[in-house]
């Protein structure tokens, strides 16, 4: 929510800074209107430079964990020193990451690209150097222990199950 309303004040303020701005411009150089024209384009053109910007970075912004990525702040109750698992093909290959495990037993992350792992393959690392490699694994952040979370591709939506 806080997100949305932060992008969104965005969208709203460039356009109105932007023709506040030329509109001082008007009076100070005593030109006629062309200028809140040119500032009210120039609004838009950044709003769609910003739009532009966030969907190269994060993806699609209709997808619902995209909304909730965009905040970037670590968002797991863990400290961000808690040691997680990561499979080798993420770190080395930069594989994306597909499957997570909360463990029931010991409350232990694991991160994995879907593939089958032998238990040499397995990197012990913080649970902030996950997030910082992917924020997406942050609407996992409430998956309580005894569940995991799929998805097919780095763009789809996680499916969370219990074990």
């Amino acid at each position: 929510m806080k997100n949305k309303a932060l992008k969104l004040l965005i969208y709203i303020a460039i356009p109105i800074i932007t023709v506040v701005l030329c509109r001082l411009l008007k009076v100070v150089q005593g030109e006629k209107n062309e200028e809140i024209v040119f500032g009210i384009m120039l609004g838009l053109f950044l709003d769609i430079i910003f739009f532009i910007c966030l969907t190269l970075k994060y993806g699609n912004p209709q997808k619902p964990h995209i909304k909730e990525t965009l905040h970037m702040d670590f968002p797991f109750y863990d400290a961000p020193d808690t040691a997680a698992i990561i499979c080798c093909h993420i770190i080395n290959d930069g594989k994306p990451i597909l499957y997570v495990s909360h463990d029931e037993d010991d409350g232990m992350w694991q991160f994995l690209c879907g593939s089958t792992h032998n238990t040499d393959e397995a990197r012990l690392v913080s649970l902030k150097s996950v997030f910082d490699l992917d924020h997406s694994v942050s609407i996992l952040k409430d998956m309580p222990c005894g569940c995991y979370a799929e998805r097919k591709t780095q763009k789809d939506n996680w499916i969370i199950k219990r074990r």
